[in-house]
């Protein structure tokens, strides 16, 4: 019959040897790096299966990744080639980008995103085999274009001015975060205006859907916006002089969709 102390005795060695396995998982969890926008990193990585690198996603404009996977050297120093690893960004626990990076053939860019800035973004890099290691070239492009939406847009009260008759504002639509993109013109006198927009995606099919308000919340009018098909009029109307109109951009097909929008005076 066991006495007390044994029993006691039994338990810490069990509670001790938890402790050790939690200890020994915690110290195989690399903690991520942090990484700068406009920055090219050069890594060597080996042998933990994940290598993830944190970044912030920028105030203004958009932002893509571009990477290339270099070199490989096999467990015996040999450099191999016809291999690859693969790459993703996430977000939130969203996962907004995914590649497979083949060896020797060159940088793989990701979709321009133009997320709410202040966001933690995690690139990660998972490789094939442990025992090899990988040298990879990466750079977290931050692009700001003249005239270019600012996040967060997706409601009217927070829309982006069409300050100016003719000029060309442009901004992406994100998909994956179900992207709403809002504009507001206020008409310098009274007239007729019209209202162009274009998705300016020429490579990939897609659409997304232009919508004129009256105000924050009446709707005027809705149309598709293809690409490959130049301006599209979502509407022509007459405003007095100070009166708003608002456009509201959504409901895209595909990772992104660039586009443009602009106002035109009709005489």
């Amino acid at each position: 019959m066991k006495t007390i102390i044994q029993k006691i005795s039994k338990v810490t060695i069990l509670f001790a040897a938890a402790l050790t396995v939690i200890a020994l998982g915690k110290a195989d969890v690399k903690a991520a790096e942090q990484i700068q926008l406009n920055q090219t990193y050069t890594k060597t990585l080996k042998g933990n299966g994940r290598f993830d690198f944190t970044f912030t996603t920028p105030a203004k404009g958009y932002f893509r990744i571009e990477t290339a996977l270099i070199k490989v050297v096999n467990e015996n120093g040999k450099e191999i080639s016809g291999n690859y690893t693969d790459s993703k960004l996430v977000i939130d626990y969203k996962q907004y980008w995914k590649t497979t990076t083949f060896l020797g053939k060159g940088a793989y860019a990701s979709p321009e995103f133009a997320l709410e800035p202040g966001k933690t973004a995690t690139y990660s890099i998972s490789d094939q085999y442990d025992r090899y290691t990988y040298t990879y070239e990466f750079k977290v492009v931050n692009e700001v274009p003249a005239n270019f939406e600012t996040e967060s847009n997706n409601l009217a009260k927070n829309a982006d001015k069409l300050a100016k008759v003719k000029k060309v504002y442009s901004g992406v639509l994100n998909s994956v975060t179900s992207d709403v993109d809002w504009y507001v013109f206020k008409a310098p006198k009274t007239g007729k205006y019209k209202f162009e927009v274009v998705d300016t995606n020429t490579d990939n099919w897609g659409y997304f859907y232009a919508e004129g308000f009256k105000s924050k919340t009446k709707q005027d009018v809705k149309t598709m916006v293809q690409s490959s098909k130049g301006w599209t009029k979502v509407t022509t109307v007459k405003l007095k002089k100070g009166k708003k109109y608002y456009i509201k951009l959504s409901d895209s097909t595909g990772s992104v969709r660039p586009y443009q929008v602009r106002v035109k005076k009709v005489k």
